[in-house]
Parts: structure tokens; sequence; C-alpha cells
């Protein structure tokens, strides 16, 4: 049962793949299903871990790993088959660069760093999932007006999820920074 939560982030790492080859194979529908179970791991995985009180180390470290896998990814591959606006993606992944970035440099540094996804972030993690699914529902209907809002409100979300991440640890680039 310990091991339950962690199988699960892992199974969403080695989903990605197997998504990212249907949905450049234009086979949606498995790319959907595909899609659905990773981001359904995302969710069970961390009320797993609270409720089975086994929450890990590894599991913290590796759950946000995990989800920026499987969503730059994700976005990478609808951006290359035009399904996404391409500064979504772009926008998506340097903030993800950012975060990663700033953990990395505290580690070298050795700044004590207690990551814990803000609720703006967990907000945003769920658009970004519930937008590419939207995009793999819709992809060959006649909604693109639907898909350009959500991509406004895609970026918009991980926008202000990057600025809160910022706002929130301002502290650790004054460490960084300060000679």
């Amino acid at each position: 049962m310990k091991l339950i939560p962690n199988l699960l982030t892992v199974s969403r790492i080695l989903l990605t793949p197997i998504f990212i080859y249907y949905a450049m194979r234009n086979e949606f529908l498995y790319a959907l299903i595909i899609f659905v179970i990773a981001a359904v791991s995302d969710f069970l995985d961390g009320y797993l871990a609270r409720r089975l009180g086994v929450v890990s180390k590894f599991g913290a470290i590796l759950d946000p790993v995990a989800d920026k896998v499987l969503i730059d990814c994700a976005y990478c591959a609808l951006s290359m088959l035009g399904y996404v606006p391409f500064v979504v993606s772009v926008v998506i992944i340097l903030r993800d660069l950012m975060i990663v970035s700033a953990v990395l440099l505290c580690m070298v540094r050795k700044i004590p760093l207690q990551m814990r996804p803000s609720w703006a972030s967990k907000v945003n993690t769920t658009i970004q999932l519930v937008h590419v699914i939207m995009v793999l529902i819709f992809y060959h209907a006649s909604v693109q007006y639907l898909m350009d809002v959500l991509a406004l409100v895609v970026l918009g979300s991980t926008l202000y999820s990057g600025a809160e991440y910022a706002r929130q640890y301002s502290w650790v680039l004054q460490k960084l920074f300060r000679r």
C-alpha cells in the first residue's frame, strides 16, 4: 500500500511517451485515453499518499517532476501539430524551467527550501490538464474560438502561477544573488 502513490507518479512519467506517440500520429482517441489516465493519476497519488499516511520525500520531489514532464510534453506535441498556440507552450515551459532552476540553484548553494505547491499552482495544473483534454476531444470540431479562449485562460493562469511562485520565494533569489 505504501508504494501505490509513488507507482502512480512513476506511471505518469511512463505514460507520457505513449501519449506523445499517439498524439503525433493524430490518433487522438488513444492519446486522450492515455492522457486522462495520467491526469487522474496526478490527483490520485497525492490523495492516496495523504489518506494512507505515506507521504514521502521521494514522492514530494517526483510528483511535480512527473507533472512537468506530462504537461510540457503534451503542450509541445499539441503546438507542433498546430492545435495549441506556440506562445502558450513557451510560457508553460519557461515557468517550469524557472521553478526547476531555482530549486537546483538552492540545492547547489545549499539553501534549505521546502517547495509546496501554491493554490495558484494547483489550479494552474488543473486548468492545463483540462485544456489538453479539451483540445484532444475537440481537435476536429469547429470550436476554434473556444480553444482560443481556453488557451488564453491557460496562458493567464500560468503567468499568474509563475508570478505567485516568484513572489512567494523572492527570499530565495535574494539569498542566491547576495554576495
